[in-house]
């Protein structure tokens, strides 16, 4: 993967690792996913989706759909890359199913992700 893919130290800036389970954190990490969806390959941070999308995981009621998705996008713009996997491996079965995400699991099929 391409050393431009990330941004370095965004989840040390939310936090660190103490974020990556607190609920609280959960609006902050959403509008850094945010801004990576319209900020280019330069604001891209897996690290921070994929804590984003184990909090969604962690506590389903939470679960922002149109942020998800802009996550699994982003994901889907780094391939080759396993991005999309790992993102789409944090969403539970049920979700996966349920639109826009059973399209982009499509689209990843057809991509060859």
């Amino acid at each position: 993967r391409l050393a431009c893919c990330r941004a370095p130290g965004a989840m040390a800036a939310m936090g660190g690792a103490a974020a990556a389970f607190d609920p609280a954190s959960i609006p902050q990490m959403e509008a850094a996913a945010n801004a990576s969806a319209v900020g280019g390959v330069d604001a891209y941070d897996l690290d921070s989706n994929l804590a984003l999308l184990r909090l969604y995981a962690m506590y389903p009621d939470k679960l922002n759909i149109p942020v998800a998705a802009n996550v699994l996008v982003k994901a889907l713009m780094a391939l080759p890359g396993p991005d999309f996997k790992l993102c789409q491996g944090m969403l539970p079965a049920r979700v996966m199913r349920q639109e826009p995400f059973a399209t982009l699991a499509q689209l990843s099929g057809c991509l060859g992700a």
